[in-house]
């Protein structure tokens, strides 16, 4: 959805319009919190192994 918004700017370069530009700009933003949330998961799930892990260990 990003990629599409991003090139339908680059192809109306000097016809830009703001909605085009807003709703590119919101999917950047979206990306960039689901990517945090993907992480911060991994993240969460990791820890939560090696927890269990020396849980079983000790």
């Amino acid at each position: 959805m990003k990629m599409l918004g991003i090139s339908a700017m680059i192809l109306s370069w000097f016809d830009l319009s703001a909605p085009l530009v807003y709703t590119c700009s919101i999917a950047t933003v979206g990306k960039s919190g689901l990517t945090t949330a993907a992480v911060m998961v991994a993240f969460l799930i990791r820890g939560r192994a090696a927890a269990q892990r020396a849980q079983r260990i000790a």
